[in-house]
């Protein structure tokens, strides 16, 4: 039977009581490091934000430091079937993909190159005992890491730090410039209301 210590749920309640900035940090890391995954490092954002009472938004133009160009949203709650997905264009094709809640693992990616579309099938779907067996194989037969690692995590934060600033503050923001906690539209005039 778990256990909680009962200043752990304090700080639970204490995280989740600004909920913007507790959605952006919970589902957008995960939208972050998809892009990088897919489109390698992120060179600059420029982000907004909108909330209407539970439901927040953001719309995010991301140039990647390959010069490439991406837009990112994230939409929390979505009144609708919970979906994360993406869609890539080059000069030589174009790739999407889109997953439900990962355990229901119906991931589907689709990619169409010289004339033709190719639908990869998901029979190994699993994602999280893909990931269990990954980092097993990482610790005990020394196999390369295949999924995120501290860098990749550290990298994910600053593009969300990056993210807030862009939001709160306007204009373009490079993750390699900011640093500090993610801030919210809520704090953009707290230096304000203590000097009044």
């Amino acid at each position: 039977m778990p256990v909680k210590d009962a200043s752990r749920r304090l700080r639970e309640v204490v995280e989740k009581a600004n909920r913007e900035r507790y959605l952006l940090l919970t589902h957008g890391a995960h939208l972050v490091d998809t892009a990088r995954f897919l489109a390698g490092p992120i060179a600059s954002v420029e982000a907004r934000h909108r909330a209407l009472d539970e439901m927040h938004g953001w719309s995010v133009d991301v140039e990647f430091e390959s010069g490439a160009l991406g837009h990112l949203e994230l939409i929390s709650p979505r009144h609708g079937d919970f979906e994360e997905g993406f869609r890539l264009h080059g000069e030589r094709g174009s790739a999407s993909g889109t997953a439900a809640l990962p355990w229901f693992q119906r991931a589907r990616v689709e990619t169409f190159k010289d004339g033709e579309y190719r639908r990869v099938l998901g029979e190994d779907g699993f994602t999280f005992k893909r990931q269990i067996e990954g980092f097993a194989d990482t610790i005990l037969d020394r196999a390369p890491q295949l999924g995120a690692t501290l860098h990749d995590g550290i990298a994910a934060v600053r593009a969300m730090v990056a993210i807030s600033h862009s939001t709160v503050f306007g204009g373009r923001v490079a993750p390699a410039d900011v640093s500090g906690p993610v801030v919210t539209s809520e704090e953009r005039y707290a230096p304000l209301r203590k000097v009044a």
